[in-house]
């Protein structure tokens, strides 16, 4: 059965840090001081954030959630000021001394992008405590010296402009305990009614479409319960 659409779907609010959560007045408070009142919660956070967030929440559980391994990413997003020719749509590389372990060129996932003036670039680093990454600017030049060298660019002098962001929660890690720690912290949840999904939510490997079609699906069974 095809999910239903949300009945309410708003007001939208970006920018908002999420400190504290209490699951008996039903409210959620921002860093800023902004807060809200809820019925049901659903959370993309990452679970470890997520629970030191919520007030009352069992010390054993936030040990549990801490050890979910994961990686954390730099991105490179690099716009290059013309279009871009016929490459791969992405990149896998292995070699240590080149710093992404993906570049993705997104101007080749439509015929639409493709028509565009200038086309970007991705580059994607996994980075964690046993494999530090390398100092900003020395990320920045290495990855663009071998785009260059490699000739996915042409010359250094078609790059129009270069940002370097920061992702903390990059790839969950699938490790033997994975399961059992998500279940326990899904099971503590649930009469609280908070629900989890998402990458970090749930700790899974979900892409962006998987994600989408968890909030659709949790949507339709929301707007089929009341709220409690």
């Amino acid at each position: 059965m095809a999910p239903k659409p949300a009945r309410h779907a708003g007001p939208l609010e970006f920018g908002q840090e999420i400190c504290d959560i209490d699951p008996q007045a039903r409210t959620a408070r921002a860093i800023g001081g902004q807060t809200w009142t809820w019925d049901r919660l659903a959370s993309t956070m990452p679970l470890p954030a997520l629970l030191r967030a919520i007030r009352g929440c069992p010390p054993d559980l936030i040990a549990a959630a801490d050890r979910l391994e994961y990686v954390s990413l730099k991105i490179l997003l690099v716009l290059i000021g013309k279009p871009l020719g016929n490459e791969p749509q992405r990149v896998y590389i292995a070699d240590p001394d080149v710093p992404p372990h993906k570049i993705a060129f997104n101007h080749t996932s439509s015929p639409s992008l493709r028509r565009r003036p200038a086309h970007a670039i991705m580059c994607e680093m996994a980075h964690s405590p046993e494999k530090p990454p390398p100092a900003d600017a020395d990320l920045e030049r290495t990855t663009l010296d071998w785009l260059v060298a490699s000739g996915l660019i042409a010359s250094h002098a078609d790059i129009a402009e270069t940002r370097l962001v920061d992702v903390p929660y990059g790839y969950p890690v699938y490790t033997p305990e994975r399961p059992a720690i998500v279940q326990e912290i899904r099971a503590w949840l649930e009469p609280l009614d908070i629900i989890t999904i998402g990458r970090f939510g749930g700790w899974d490997y979900a892409n962006s479409d998987a994600c989408i079609w968890q909030a659709m699906s949790l949507a339709s069974r929301l707007a089929d319960r009341p709220p409690p």
